[in-house]
This record gives C-alpha cells, structure tokens and sequence, in this order.
C-alpha cells in the first residue's frame, strides 16, 4: 500500500508461526500496531496498539 506521499503506509513488523498455516503477525499501519492471525481460513484482527518506542541501546 502507498501513500499519497510515496510512502508506504503498511509495513510488517514481524511474524510468528504458530503451528503449521497458522501464524500471528504484526503490522504498523497508519501510526498503530495491529496484531493478526491468519490461516488458510483467513485473516483475524486480534489487538490494536501504539506504536512501541524504540529500544535505544546503552553505550558501553
């Protein structure tokens, strides 16, 4: 999906399998973190968040 700035306005966070054809996944879409299931049957939203700040590592 693109915005109407160029951008991409959907982005996969990241992916889990659960069992084989099933896996939950985590997409920012639009400034939220959305929480999916998909299957063969389909795809479920699950939870909706903000977006986590970003972990910023400590300087040694």
């Amino acid at each position: 999906m693109t915005a109407r700035n160029g951008s991409k306005s959907a982005r996969l966070i990241e992916t889990t399998m659960l069992a084989p054809g099933m896996r939950l996944a985590v997409i920012e879409f639009h400034g939220r973190e959305i929480l999916v299931g998909a299957s063969k049957q389909g795809l479920v939203r699950l939870a909706e968040a903000e977006p986590s700040p970003p972990v910023v590592e400590p300087n040694p």
